[in-house]
């Protein structure tokens, strides 16, 4: 790696790190997807829609140059162009003696032929063109090949499929296999390429679809066809996959409703869309600042996509990243995180658990690795003096338990993020003082209990917390749906108790406690807030050892003067 390549890598990070770190986490993983639209072919001399729409008008063929100056909408523009073709076409003897013949079948074969001579009639016929003409594509056909997932391309074209043969390093294989059928099956084959809108080869006798999603009929077929279950595996793939958008618009009407359903139906589930810039934006501009930010937010709240603003070259270092081996990796940018560990921390039914179960895209820890002991679904202050010392003695081996798995995280699958279900000093917020008792003797007497479960050689793992807190009345009518044996009182002193924990550490680390209110509000909504908290906000973190060592020392009030 020369310098110049160490300092674009840097670069790049350090302007998505959250970004970066989890596509780099999904491919080791084999969970990336690559999702391609038109905007990867303009250097190859493709054209994008508007002009693909504007070519085949101007085409002697069709004769529709006037129809574009009175229509705006592409699908319904290309619908009315399809109808000038059929009709010049069945004016000639010829043609209306075929139609009579052969009906659609022909007409459509001929209206094929006529897409598929605008769409490569500026292209190369040479892969070697191809790879000089664009800065990222020999890049991304590396990461496709080593993805070991379904790409999707919204393109006609087979300009993927005729790379990844060309650098193809498997004698005996043409490196891909081709599909555009919506219910195409997810079998193991190598490199899957599925195109949902058709597909047309430049040697047309290589299987080119029967259809292609071109026209307005077609467009409302596939959105119908999409509501009725036809595109499982496609849904499937954006809800399963952490999908890397590149050269997409977001104007397919059927592509927005997938990301939509996704975003209703997985709230934490992240995808990924990189929108083309010819320079670089920077936050010192004003406008460059607002725009990213609005379009940004815009896109993750409607799509859960987040969005990355990158000319050609960081496109190809992106490329580069995603797939530079773990190692490298790590050295980059020592001070800025590649692990990222969000602790979910809150009361009894408040939402934490429901919260954390969202962000399955990333690294998740439940609250308990194992079977819960009898009594956990109580409060403390109606359990017995013996069930509260086997619960308290099983919570610290349990701390211990997922700090040894948080820990080998941080030492082997490094970079990640991770959302995890409570903090290691929540514990001490479940903690019954009777009365007569000294709570500050309670609490160190716990902090020694964990410390003593703990690995001595390996400390409580660092990380931020969400701190989620509601409104008692509330989360008192969930716990009873959980079948826990919480009344309104009890979850009050928890909950207080959390917040004093919370608050302590903050103070004593700025910017490492994120509070989210979820009082009357949806899953959806508070997922979306945890969303906003991972990928916006500046990442510090809570050193949950030093707490625990001074609650050891000093009792509940740890933290103050």
């Amino acid at each position: 790696m020369n310098q110049n390549q160490q300092h674009a890598y840097a670069a790049l990070f350090e302007k998505y790190p959250v970004a970066i770190t989890h596509l780099h986490q999904q491919f080791i993983e084999h969970r990336l997807g690559i999702v391609l639209g038109a905007g990867i072919g303009v250097e190859l001399g493709f054209p994008d829609w508007r002009k693909l729409v504007k070519d085949i008008a101007n085409d002697s063929r069709v004769g529709g140059e006037n129809l574009l100056k009175n229509t705006s909408g592409r699908t319904v523009t290309s619908q009315m162009l399809f109808q000038l073709f059929k009709e010049k076409y069945i004016a000639t003897d010829t043609g209306r003696n075929t139609y009579n013949r052969y009906g659609d079948i022909e007409l459509r074969k001929k209206w094929k032929e006529l897409v598929h001579n605008v769409l490569y009639t500026s292209v190369s016929n040479n892969p070697d063109d191809w790879l000089a003409a664009s800065p990222y594509l020999r890049e991304l056909i590396a990461v496709i090949q080593e993805s070991g997932t379904m790409t999707v391309t919204y393109n006609f074209d087979d300009t993927i499929e005729r790379l990844l043969h060309k650098l193809n390093t498997i004698k005996g294989l043409r490196g891909f296999t081709v599909v555009w059928d919506p219910n195409v099956q997810t079998e193991k084959r190598p490199n899957i390429v599925y195109h949902p809108n058709g597909y047309l080869p430049r040697k047309l006798s290589e299987f080119a679809s029967a259809q292609l999603v071109f026209l307005e009929d077609s467009f409302e077929d596939q959105l119908v066809d999409s509501f009725a279950g036809h595109y499982n595996a496609l849904n499937n793939h954006f809800s399963s996959k952490t999908c890397l958008l590149l050269g997409i618009s977001l104007e397919d009407r059927t592509l927005k409703h997938m990301l939509r359903m996704n975003a209703k139906k997985c709230y934490g589930h992240i995808n990924y869309i990189v929108q083309h810039v010819k320079d670089h934006l920077t936050d010192t501009n004003e406008s460059n600042r607002v725009l990213i930010e609005t379009e940004t937010k815009a896109n993750l709240e409607t799509y859960n996509l987040f969005t990355m603003y990158l000319t050609n070259e960081e496109i190809a270092t992106l490329m580069e990243l995603i797939r530079l081996p773990r190692n490298d990796f790590s050295k980059l940018c020592p001070m800025t995180p590649k692990m990222r560990k969000f602790f979910v921390m809150g009361a009894v039914a408040v939402g934490k658990s429901t919260t954390v179960n969202q962000f399955k895209c990333f690294q998740k820890f439940d609250e308990w690795l194992e079977d819960m002991p009898d009594d956990m679904e109580k409060a403390p202050s109606v359990i017995s003096d013996e069930s509260e010392n086997t619960i308290d003695n099983w919570v610290a081996e349990q701390i211990n338990l997922k700090n040894s798995h948080l820990d080998y995280s941080m030492r082997e699958l490094l970079p990640s993020l991770a959302v995890i279900d409570r903090t290691p000093i929540d514990a001490f917020a479940f903690t019954e003082v009777d009365e007569g008792e000294d709570e500050d003797a309670l609490w160190k007497a716990k902090a020694k209990l964990i410390k003593s479960k703990l690995n001595a050689e390996t400390p409580l793992v660092s990380g931020k917390i969400v701190f989620l807190h509601g409104d008692i009345a509330e989360m008192v009518k969930r716990a009873k749906q959980k079948f826990r044996l919480y009344e309104e009182i009890d979850l009050l002193k928890q909950q207080e108790a959390l917040l004093h924990l919370a608050q302590s550490v903050a103070r004593k680390h700025p910017n490492a406690v994120e509070f989210v209110d979820v009082t009357n509000k949806s899953i959806e909504q508070v997922s979306k807030e945890v969303a906003e908290i991972i990928y916006f906000n500046k990442y510090t973190e809570v050193d949950f050892q030093a707490a625990l060592n001074a609650i050891e020392e000093k009792g509940k009030n740890f933290y103050e003067s």
